[in-house]
């Protein structure tokens, strides 16, 4: 299904560059835009094969609680640097997400 789904991205993407005239879809396609369509495509798999090991309101927990890592993966990779008040807002957002999907899970 995701295959589906990715390959129907794909064609709807590729019209519009031709019916629109925005250039080649061969000519500025490069390695980095295949990692990232790969690792996409992997992720969703992923996301997908694990809701068979993991109970939904934990996966609904884990998904709310993004922030932290691609803080965390962004920091760790010195892709920028954080602030203490930008670790607290992250932090604030993602306690927020749980408490509201807690909330939501347990039917309060």
């Amino acid at each position: 299904m995701i295959s589906i789904q990715a390959g129907t991205a794909v064609a709807i993407s590729s019209a519009i560059i031709k019916f629109f005239g925005m250039g080649s879809l061969w000519d500025s396609l490069n390695k980095g835009d295949l990692i990232v369509g790969a690792l996409n495509f992997a992720t969703m798999f992923c996301s997908n094969y694990s809701i068979k090991f993991v109970n939904y309101p934990f996966m609904v927990l884990a998904k709310s609680a993004k922030v932290l890592p691609v803080v965390l993966t962004g920091w760790l990779l010195s892709v920028y640097k954080i602030s203490i008040v930008q670790v607290l807002i992250a932090v604030t957002i993602t306690a927020g997400l749980i408490i509201f999907n807690i909330s939501k899970v347990n039917g309060l």
